[in-house]
């Protein structure tokens, strides 16, 4: 098993409830009401699910030492890139991006995605799927 390939399974089983999902550019994705993540491959979609995607973690790339330094002095929202493009042409997306905040941060996280999609590189942006979710305990 590859502990760095996650698969995100939306259907109707999981720990995540998925409270919207949007399609900010390109074509939607279909409407879950849970979602799994999974520790490695799911060869195909399980009874109930919609969609699989899936994406590699690695080594942080964009940032310096000193910037990773200075955002974990503030972690109000955390981060985890997971790579599509390595799959082949057939993976939906280039990049899977997890975002983790509590519920109080979540206008902070708004401005910042708003911040970040008025930037010059998002003109180049093909598909964005907003998922938001809420893990349940339960």
């Amino acid at each position: 098993m590859n502990a760095r390939l996650f698969s995100f399974v939306g259907g109707v089983t999981g720990p995540w409830r998925v409270v919207n999902i949007s399609a900010i550019v390109g074509d939607p994705l279909a409407a879950v009401r849970r979602l799994d993540i999974v520790t490695g491959a799911v060869p195909e979609a399980p009874d109930g699910a919609n969609w699989v995607l899936r994406g590699l973690t690695s080594n942080e790339r964009y940032v310096t030492r000193t910037e990773k330094d200075q955002l974990l002095a503030k972690p109000a929202v955390a981060r985890r890139l997971h790579h599509c493009r390595d799959f082949g042409e057939n993976e939906p997306f280039d990049f899977l991006t997890w975002f983790e905040f509590t519920r109080s941060d979540s206008p902070a996280f708004d401005e910042l995605v708003a911040g970040l999609r008025g930037t010059e590189e998002w003109e180049y942006v093909e598909r964005e799927i907003d998922i938001r979710v809420v893990r349940d305990d339960a």
